[in-house]
């Protein structure tokens, strides 16, 4: 990455990045200069969790750029609840994991027979580290049955 053995300031740069890319699309999707003020909603999660610290910094970087333009964060229940909304059309943009976006998808795990085909992905967040523990001989994922 750009800072050799600095992962922290890596994940900061990547997410200021990333941010400023996702507020460029949503620039792009949104923008109509009519003089008027559109309202936008941004699905987050529950206050004090990351999602919606970056949802306060998307909606104040978009609220400061965009003439005629009103992100608001809504607060939400996470990933699969920002999906469901986007899907039923009563948020403009959500945040969500990776896992649940497909899911959502292809209507699997937390979606099993709703299936949410209609959102589009502008941009990532940063990547996720999942952790597995347990008793057994397992070794690698492919152990693992069912």
């Amino acid at each position: 990455m750009i800072f050799k053995n600095d992962m922290k300031i890596n994940n900061m740069v990547l997410i200021l990045i990333v941010s400023l890319v996702a507020v460029g699309f949503m620039v792009s999707y949104i923008y109509t200069n009519t003089g008027e003020t559109t309202d936008y909603s941004l699905a987050a999660a529950s206050p004090g969790g990351t999602y919606f610290a970056m949802s306060g910094g998307l909606s104040s970087i978009f609220n400061d750029s965009i003439e005629g333009g009103n992100l608001s964060v809504q607060t939400t229940a996470g990933s699969a609840e920002n999906i469901r909304l986007l899907q039923s059309k009563e948020v403009d943009f959500a945040l969500a994991n990776g896992s649940e976006i497909y899911w959502g998808y292809n209507g699997e795990g937390f979606f099993q027979g709703q299936v949410c085909d209609d959102i589009r992905i502008v941009s990532f967040g940063w990547t996720n580290v999942y952790h597995g523990i347990s008793l057994d001989k397992i070794t690698k994922l492919n152990d693992l049955e069912g």
